[in-house]
């Protein structure tokens, strides 16, 4: 059997869908829903002030 070059291009095209496929999976597993949740809040750590004093000041009005 000789491999042409069509066969090494659907061989990469196979391995790069399930490829995509495991990642997929890998990255939506409901195991891993408290590590999205705490990537989520990433963005809000270094905030100083509470949402509720953000908002007056937002507004004008003094607290």
């Amino acid at each position: 059997m000789q491999i042409d070059i069509n066969d090494i291009r659907s061989l990469v095209t196979l391995l790069g869908l399930m490829l995509f496929v495991a990642l997929l999976a890998w990255t939506w597993w409901p195991a891993r829903k408290a590590a999205h949740e705490a990537a989520a809040q990433l963005p809000f750590l270094d905030e100083q002030e509470p949402p509720a004093d953000r908002a007056c000041r937002d507004k004008g009005e003094m607290r």
